[in-house]
């Protein structure tokens, strides 16, 4: 009678871990910046599903024949059940804690999500006479995140430039941009396309995705990749950057998504 029952346990266990990790691999697709591109989440899925088929038919089993043998025949029939369940629902609890721990995760502070404020300070004379970076087209002036952990690139999100707040301060260009800090991990890398068809400058900005208060505060202007190379500041595409709390006008901006490249 208990090896039957054990065999119910073990059916039981790949039903329940197959559809436990359906829930899990739903929930953990945005911690993963796993998308729909080529059919890359129902591969991840699938995988998924699979995996807790297999793991739940194994525990369950294996759960059913440990309460049998720790427990007597009081624990044949509902007990190896009980026993099996129990194991699987810990398993689960168990993969949903880890799969969380090692995803990306936005930030929040008093309740609503971070946000980075950038200003490019373009150099003098640039673009030229009578000319204005308002009057470049989003394939021209794009500024993209891009989320590192361990050298690879992780997630990435497209800066919003407002074209409205354009400005000349000193004869230079200055371009404020935002964008939701849409990870938790890592070291952030920034690429820019000033003007042309390719990415033309990048820099890898001294902050955290954790960030302290001072970061709240204007950061110094600093040089760009390309910047350093340049004999003066006013010769030089410089940056600064600033956390902000979203209001209600930054809800989906900056939304992470599949890695980028690296800084140029």
């Amino acid at each position: 009678m208990s090896w039957l029952v054990t065999v119910l346990a073990a059916v039981l266990g790949a039903v329940v871990g197959g559809a436990g990790m359906l829930g899990i691999a739903l929930i953990s697709a945005k911690w993963y910046r796993i998308t729909g591109f080529e059919g890359a989440i129902g591969y991840y899925v699938v995988m998924m599903m699979a995996v807790g088929g297999v793991g739940g038919l194994v525990i369950g089993a294996a759960a059913s024949r440990v309460a049998v043998w720790a427990g007597g025949q009081a624990w044949v029939g509902w007990g190896q059940i009980g026993a099996a369940m129990g194991a699987i629902a810990a398993a689960l609890v168990l993969v949903l804690v880890i799969a969380y721990l090692g995803g990306e995760h936005e930030r929040e502070r008093a309740g609503r999500g971070l946000v980075i404020a950038w200003e490019v300070r373009l150099p003098a004379g640039e673009p030229g006479p009578d000319a204005s970076p308002a009057q470049w087209t989003d394939e021209q002036l794009r500024m993209q995140v891009v989320s590192v952990v361990r050298g690879q690139p992780r997630g990435s999100a497209e800066a919003v430039l407002d074209r409205s707040a354009f400005r000349v301060e000193d004869g230079q260009w200055v371009l404020p941009a935002r964008v939701g800090l849409f990870t938790s991990r890592g070291e952030l890398c920034v690429n820019l396309k000033l003007g042309g068809v390719g990415w033309d400058d990048g820099f890898w900005p001294r902050l955290s995705p954790a960030p302290g208060k001072e970061r709240f505060e204007w950061s110094q202007w600093e040089r760009t990749n390309k910047g350093r190379e340049k004999a003066s500041d006013r010769e030089a595409v410089m940056y600064r950057f600033r956390f902000e709390r979203g209001g209600s006008g930054d809800e989906g901006l900056g939304t992470g998504g599949e890695g980028g490249e690296g800084g140029r």
